[in-house]
């Protein structure tokens, strides 16, 4: 059974709205309320558990009115419930929906998302810089290892919500963020790889037409028992 618990601060004049709201939910259970003590925002202390299947409906309806933004929205998950109550309701009312992800909870996610630093652009360049080094040394992990340093999936994340709400701003912020960022990383990139090429330390391209390996520079290595010898390459060919 999966369930969250919701902490909310919602202004006196709204309080019995949302109490309303979500006594009104077959879905919300163990509901308290506490007049007046809570600060920063001031207003009315409302705590509740619901199962996760439902919380998309109520968290609209709180959307709905302004308690996000004349007081604030808590999700928090819980790690084990004991309710007879709340599983039956779970079992009978749900059913596939039990499993349904929170929407509120994952745009929320996607929004800390959208948030560009200068460690936005620096992962970015690293990223770069060791998918030329895996390019260069024909290395599959390191090609790995940049799609998983690499921020950008953060940000197209971030952008698609935001033209399904044709939000300008955020797609603007996104757009830029990508763009400068990849020029970057091309620049850093081509500079990096263009001071390996000049030096003395950069590997010998494969011919991928030929499939032939480069010579390499390794004396080749005899065997005691034969005549014959094998030269031992430092690239790996298919």
């Amino acid at each position: 059974m999966q369930m969250i618990h919701l902490r909310l601060v919602s202004p006196p004049d709204l309080a019995p709205r949302v109490v309303a709201l979500l006594t009104g939910n077959r879905f919300v259970f163990n509901l308290v309320v506490h007049p007046g003590p809570a600060h920063h925002p001031d207003g009315d202390a409302v705590e509740c558990d619901m199962l996760a299947g439902g919380a998309n409906e109520v968290l609209r309806g709180l959307r709905e009115l302004e308690v996000d933004r004349r007081g604030s929205i808590v999700i928090e998950p819980v790690e084990a419930v004991f309710s007879g109550i709340a599983a039956e309701a779970e079992q009978r009312q749900l059913g596939a929906l039990a499993h349904a992800p929170v929407w509120e909870e994952v745009e929320a996610r996607i929004r800390s998302q959208g948030t560009y630093g200068p460690s936005f652009y620096v992962y970015l360049v690293i990223a770069g810089v060791i998918a030329a080094v895996g390019i260069l040394t024909n290395s599959q992990i390191l090609i790995v290892a940049a799609m998983v340093v690499g921020p950008e999936y953060g940000a197209i994340t971030s952008v698609a919500p935001a033209i399904d709400r044709r939000n300008v701003p955020r797609i603007r912020q996104g757009l830029f963020a990508l763009t400068a960022g990849f020029l970057m990383a091309i620049v850093v990139t081509f500079l990096f790889s263009w001071a390996i090429r000049a030096s003395t330390v950069s590997p010998r391209p494969t011919n991928w037409a030929s499939g032939r390996c480069p010579r390499s520079s390794t004396p080749p290595i005899s065997s005691p028992s034969s005549s014959r010898s094998w030269p031992v390459s430092s690239a790996s060919c298919r």
